[in-house]
């Protein structure tokens, strides 16, 4: 077929031209034509073309072009290939463009290759005006419908070091120089026989690297760089698992540190069996079996300045290698180049804390459910079995055995009103009791007899200042040795009736409360007992029109409440206003006084919202605490907005972030739509790329 003055319309692709051929191959050949996507007139954009070879479903060559915006020339190109499909294929990605403080003006191009239907790699090339050309890689693969894998790399010599005052401040001048680099590879496997392989690492030539490059990394904000590997098998009863964890600390100041303080697992190996019949009967066992050796690179202990002592509870820290300066005894002393970690090679029992070592850990419960009228009580009774051998040849291994005996009641009101709700309320009461338990004096465990720890207790840097020191994690404490447990459960469900879903139930609201009374933290603290919990409150509400939940714990000793909550006002159209607060007080030690001031308070306004062509997200966050020097200051702010421009043919898509100490960007492209299918709105899930 041949026409003159012809032109060809399918789905949003339309092509025009002085000739219009269709060849035997079902293409089609174009004289001195037009192509464009656009449907207004006339077209916001098209490429005019001295020759143009398409195939509907496939590809579109043109040579000669020259690309016009409202029907003005403003681009020249000799050659190019256009998508006609929606599948993915192999090809130049829009251009993106950046502005930031450190990085001045960034173009960055990418080239998207889809060697297989299973397999694609995007190489960007990256030119920061102050910091220099970077390369980027990122790999994609799927095995089959349940495996998976990404790897991303990219390498930089980064120019803007060199006056950078965090890599100055640590006499770093000679690494200045060397190529900045990070790497990320994810891995899932699903092998036959319920088996999963997974692999997860992370990796960079320094410490900063993560807050510079949020994006890349996915790391501010994390302690650590974790990198893992684990083989893992589940069956109806049954979990085997065996992970390796390597972790590199984060928090040091030294952009270039030796990651000397981090702890690994190699290995950590464990066997769970889940809830079974106890020889057929009622009762209901389980047991955990685990093995983990906790690793470290350099001292397999921390040498501290001193014992701990409550009257001085500063003391318990590192002493500095040089110089005698006030800041080397303070709690930030690791922000300091002069006060660097002294070990003299000895490990004193007296004082410092062992930080490696094996455990081999055992767990197992009894237990069974009574229903007496409306009661229900569950009567249980645990043993736990526990040994340690340590890396150091001076102190022998240690060793834990006790039984804890549980029993909970609960019980269920509920009222339905004449409206249509039902208000359900359930009471729970539990006592815990560790009637028996066995360890030998060791200075791992400090002195554990006089440690009411809680299930809530947080493990933390605080610690160092405490009498049983830092340990490994939450498996090397004894929770709850005397703890009488209160929760409340209030429900409100609303019956909703229509033609379509007749006697429907809907959640509008749940208020959780709850508080413990530590009869053992009475009797040996009877000078200054403080058997008393925090008060913990958990509100949600569901309706249409709001949605809001709030957790809060108050502390009836400090007489002070951490706060986190947050109301969200849907609209139409997939959109919503969302206003958040968060309020934490620091260094909430048991029997210590606090400084109020010392917390952390922060707003946060959240909003999406959709229009016919327009479409913004974003999120800031401000520090409220005005009694610190940052108060009343943005900490992290992320947006962006899509533009749909006329034609229903190209977006405009403009970002702006800037994640807690890292720098401001800028971003902005133009995404050209070559297939039929439809770009969605801004997800959700943008802002979590950035930090948030």
């Amino acid at each position: 077929a041949f026409l003159n003055q012809g032109s060809l319309m399918s789905g949003n692709i339309y092509f025009e031209g002085r000739s219009l051929q269709k060849t035997e191959n079902n293409e089609f050949i174009a004289e001195y034509g037009k192509y464009t996507t656009c449907q207004n007139c006339p077209e916001t954009w098209s490429f005019v073309s001295s020759k143009i070879r398409a195939q509907l479903g496939g590809y579109a060559y043109m040579k000669n072009i020259v690309l016009r915006f409202g029907g003005v020339p403003v681009f020249w190109m000799p050659y190019i290939v256009v998508p006609l499909k929606s599948e993915r294929q192999t090809g130049l990605l829009t251009p993106d463009l950046e502005l930031s403080s450190r990085g001045g003006v960034t173009i960055a191009q990418s080239f998207f290759w889809a060697p297989s239907p299973s397999k694609d790699i995007t190489f960007t090339a990256k030119n920061y005006e102050l910091r220099g050309l970077k390369a980027l890689v990122n790999y994609n693969y799927v095995l089959d419908k349940n495996s998976f894998g990404q790897l991303d790399f990219a390498t930089l010599n980064d120019r803007s070091t060199i006056n950078d005052p965090r890599f100055i401040k640590y006499n770093r001048i000679d690494d200045l120089h060397k190529n900045r680099w990070f790497f990320k590879y994810e891995h899932f496997y699903e092998l036959p026989d319920d088996t999963i392989h997974r692999v997860k690492l992370n990796n960079a030539n320094d410490l900063q690297y993560p807050k510079d490059f949020p994006l890349e990394t996915l790391l501010h904000g994390d302690s650590a760089m974790e990198s893992r590997t684990s083989l893992t098998h589940n069956s109806s009863q049954l979990h085997k698992s065996i992970e390796v964890g390597y972790y590199i600390n984060l928090l040091d100041s030294d952009p270039f540190a030796e990651n000397r303080n981090s702890v690994h697992r190699f290995p950590e190996i464990r066997l769970s069996q889940t809830h079974s019949s106890f020889f057929y009967s009622d009762w209901k066992y389980n047991f955990d079996l685990s093995y983990t050796y906790f690793a470290r690179n350099f001292f397999t202990y921390d040498d501290m300045s001193a014992p701990y002592q409550i009257q001085s509870p500063n003391q318990k820290r590192f002493v500095p290698a040089t110089g005698s300066l006030a800041e080397c005894s303070t709690f930030d002393w690791y922000q300091y180049p002069e006060c660097q970690p002294l070990s003299d090679g000895k490990f004193n029992i007296e004082k410092d804390l062992i930080r490696s070592g094996q455990r081999l850990d055992f767990n197992t419960q009894l237990f069974k459910t009574y229903k007496i009228s409306e009661i229900l009580l569950t009567p249980s009774l645990g043993f736990k079995n526990q040994s340690y051998e340590f890396d150091i040849p001076e102190v022998t291994g240690a060793y834990r055995q006790f039984l804890r005996a549980e029993m909970r009641a609960s019980t269920q009101f509920y009222h339905i009103s004449e409206n249509g709700y039902k208000h359900e309320v359930t009471p729970e009461l539990s006592f815990v009791s560790i009637p028996w338990i066995s360890e030998g004096t060791h200075p791992f465990f400090g002195d554990s007899a006089r440690t009411p720890y809680s299930a809530n207790t947080n493990i933390s840097n605080n610690d160092l200042n405490s009498p049983w020191g830092l340990q490994f994690d939450y498996y090397d404490r004894v929770f709850d040795r005397k703890l009488l447990n209160f929760g409340l459960v209030n429900k409100w469900v609303e019956k909703i009736s229509s033609e379509d879903k007749p006697n429907q139930y809907v959640t509008r609201a749940i208020w959780r409360l709850g508080q413990s009374y530590d009869f053992y933290q009475e009797e040996i603290h009877a000078e200054n007992p403080q058997p008393l919990s925090d008060l913990n409150s958990e509100l949600m509400f569901y309706f249409d029109k709001f949605e809001l939940y709030q957790r809060a714990s108050y502390f009836p000793y400090y007489s002070v409440t951490n706060l986190s909550s947050r109301i969200r006002f849907p609209f139409e159209r997939d959109s919503f206003i969302e206003l958040s607060h968060l309020r934490s007080y620091n260094n909430l030690t048991p029997g210590q006084s606090i400084d109020v001031n010392q917390r952390t308070e922060d707003v946060t306004l959240y909003i999406k919202k959709n229009f016919l062509n327009f479409a913004v997200l974003g999120r800031g966050t401000w520090d409220t605490n005005l009694s610190n020097l940052s108060g009343g200051k943005l900490k992290s702010i992320g947006f962006s907005a899509q533009i749909k421009l006329p034609g229903d043919c190209w977006y405009l898509t403009i970002a702006q972030y800037q994640v807690t100490g890292g720098d401001s960007v800028f971003k902005f492209n133009f995404d050209f739509i070559w297939d039929p299918e439809k770009r969605p709105s801004l997800p959700e899930e943008f802002l979590n790329q950035i930090g948030f």
